[in-house]
């Protein structure tokens, strides 16, 4: 086969040459490369510790400049890296990453994560590095990790998906984290949703959803009475409330005092007769509120601050009450009552 000049100056170029398998010793066996049809295979048992590196059979695909690597050690580029863990060259993780150590760059971990200490065994981590010696300059591209369906081929900006941020991104006197999701587009929405199975499909299948959307927030199988406990979103009829008993919203009065419009259900202790209480204002509208006495030792009677058709409401024995709802305009109005007297 001909060759050019350039090609006979290069001795160690093979030229119009099939390799259909090759064995490349790179050091003392059992190190070496192996290249068989579509497949390239490193053995490497003599990676050493040096300077902090683990030891272990570590195999690397290193891209680098001319000068990129110093005394054996990779000082810029991109490394794809198999290594084992120190200790047990069989425990396996897959790096990229860049050798960029002041700090370490952006970098991604598939299966244990590689400090020789630490055991977290089918893991993997990706960590985008914000580099604070940039800044504002390089904008959201800095220190971001993102994750978003593009829709054929089209990626210009950053309308939707999840990102993961330091808010040190957005100004350097910031400090924390930020987890993001985002929705856009006609029909586009965020969503929270959970099932009980994990077998089963969460378009179909999931108890609770939680939808951000065009149409504003919207609730999904939210509880209809009360859950009980503290902090739990429920639905009363139309309206979105919160418990804030750990499984009781009952206030309790013994003798005298002012019933609140905090509780749903005040019940009632009586020694006297007669025993007197005032009923606050509600705090929404069609918020309902029920009252009863729970032991009887004299009558209650119960004046609101604002009633609707009544002064003031007496109940008699022990069983009896009322049930209210609020309106911002005409105040408390009585739904129902069982033995109630209304003046």
């Amino acid at each position: 086969m001909e060759q050019t000049k350039r090609d006979q100056e290069a001795g160690n170029i093979l030229t119009g040459t099939v390799i259909t398998s090759c064995f490349i010793k790179t050091s003392a066996l059992p190190s070496r490369v192996e290249i068989e049809g579509n497949d390239i295979t490193f053995f490497d048992d003599t990676y050493s510790n040096r300077a902090g590196n683990l030891v272990g059979d570590t195999s690397r695909l290193v891209f680098t400049r001319a000068s990129g690597v110093s005394s054996g050690k990779v000082e810029s580029g991109f490394i794809l890296q198999k290594r084992a863990l120190l200790g047990n060259s069989l425990d396996n993780v897959l790096e990229l990453f860049s050798p960029d150590n002041a700090p370490n760059g952006n970098f991604i971990f598939i299966g244990r994560r590689g400090t020789g200490d630490e055991r977290n065994v089918q893991f993997v981590e990706i960590a985008p590095d914000h580099r604070t010696a940039v800044g504002d300059a390089e904008g959201y591209v800095n220190g971001i990790f993102r994750v978003r369906v593009s829709r054929d081929g089209v990626d210009g900006d950053y309308r939707d998906g999840m990102y993961i941020m330091d808010r040190g991104t957005e100004s350097s006197s910031r400090e924390g984290t930020v987890n993001w999701l985002v929705a856009a587009g006609e029909g586009g929405q965020v969503r929270l949703s959970y099932m009980p199975n994990r077998d089963d499909n969460p378009l179909l299948d999931a108890i609770f959803d939680i939808f951000i959307s065009a149409d504003g927030i919207t609730f999904f199988g939210l509880p209809t009475s009360n859950p009980g406990g503290s902090g739990r979103v429920w639905n009363d009829g139309g309206n979105l409330r919160v418990s804030s008993g750990s499984g009781s919203t009952v206030q309790v009065i013994t003798g005298d005092g002012t019933i609140n419009a905090t509780t749903e259900v005040t019940a009632l202790v009586t020694n006297t007769i007669p025993n007197t209480y005032s009923l606050s204002n509600g705090e929404f509208a069609g918020q309902k509120k029920y009252i009863y006495i729970r032991t009887d030792g004299g009558e209650a009677e119960i004046t609101p601050v604002t009633g609707n058709g009544f002064t003031t409401v007496t109940l008699d024995d022990a069983g009896e009450g009322i049930s209210l709802v609020w309106d911002t305009v005409s105040g408390w109005t009585c739904v129902g009552d069982n033995g109630a007297t209304f003046a």
